[in-house]
């Protein structure tokens, strides 16, 4: 309450200072409780400069503007063009729901990430279609229903559900286009995943990082014959080349999975433009030590540009709470 006083004080002193320049108001007959300024003075009390900088002072040492542990999930986005290609054809999506009341449900968020292909117009259209449809189909088929206690409702079998869907419409809507796909939902302390393309989802704590998708690309199959080593898919012609996209094939097969989620871990999910730029022991070691999950973001799309930002880069960070 210091700089409350002091503020009080400056706005008294202030008031003294009028009163002995201008004349008292004739038959005027001021009390003790009309002297005393009220709230609403001190509101709108016009200071200077140096009458407020002890105020300042103390809102720093009282007040530190800095945000509590949060208990409930929290996420960073950012999306960039890169410093080579012209427009961004990666699209995303991160949507969080907390609820609390006579019905508290678990922390529900659903966390997307597309990378298109096939062209400036077409690849954008294709993540956009993507995204817009695996959303819709998510919100609708679980986010909702989940408020009526429907004890029938599988969140991996709907999401890659969801995926299929964004096959067709891609297919449809933009048949010169297609895209990856890395989606999550995390429901409370568990994440159901739902993976076509290159793009990745990382498991992050404060001592590892883990890749949970792979790759559905030549050089990773390559790698899985043994036919090419790790460093050798880094620089191969063809690393870039997929055999599973979204909306490619009238079937598509979908890579999906749960994950159990540890108090303080972190679920990445990102586009090529991150991971072929900066290796994983420097987005652990990033993503550990930044402030927030979108400090975090920020700084990685920021190294992978300072790298070349040779492509597109999406990273969004979900952080589990401790």
């Amino acid at each position: 309450m210091g700089f409350l006083r002091r503020l009080f004080n400056a706005h008294s002193e202030s008031e003294s200072a009028q009163s002995r320049s201008a004349p008292p108001e004739p038959e005027a007959s001021a009390t003790a409780a009309e002297q005393e300024p009220s709230s609403a003075n001190l509101a709108t009390a016009k200071l200077s400069p140096e009458q407020l900088e002890p105020t300042r002072e103390g809102l720093s040492s009282h007040m530190p503007f800095v945000a509590p542990p949060s208990k409930h999930l929290t996420y960073g986005l950012t999306s960039h063009k890169g410093m080579v290609r012209p427009n961004n054809q990666d699209a995303s999506l991160a949507l969080l729901s907390t609820q609390q009341g006579a019905q508290t449900l678990p922390d529900f968020g659903l966390f997307v990430v597309a990378d298109g292909m096939g062209g400036h117009e077409d690849g954008a259209r294709a993540s956009a279609t993507a995204v817009r449809t695996i959303s819709q189909h998510v919100l609708q088929n679980f986010y909702l229903k989940r408020f009526s206690d429907d004890d029938d409702l599988y969140v991996g079998e709907i999401l890659t559900a969801a995926l299929e869907k964004a096959n067709e419409a891609v297919a449809r809507e933009t048949p010169e286009g297609g895209t990856t796909v890395t989606a999550a939902v995390v429901h409370g302390k568990i994440a159901y995943l739902a993976h076509v393309g290159d793009s990745r989802a990382y498991y992050i704590t404060q001592d590892s990082i883990v890749q949970l998708t792979k790759d559905h690309s030549l050089v990773q199959r390559l790698i899985d014959l043994e036919h090419l080593t790790p460093d050798e898919a880094a620089v191969h012609p063809h690393r870039n080349v997929l055999y599973r996209a979204i909306g490619q094939t009238k079937s598509l097969e979908v890579d999906s999975f749960m994950k159990p989620l540890e108090d303080g871990s972190r679920l990445l999910l990102c586009s090529d433009g991150l991971w072929n730029m900066v290796d994983e022991e420097r987005i652990r070691q990033i993503v550990s030590s930044a402030v927030t999950p979108q400090a975090a973001c920020d700084q990685l799309v920021e190294l992978a540009n300072e790298k070349g930002g040779s492509d597109n880069i999406t990273v969004i960070l979900v952080q589990i709470p401790s």
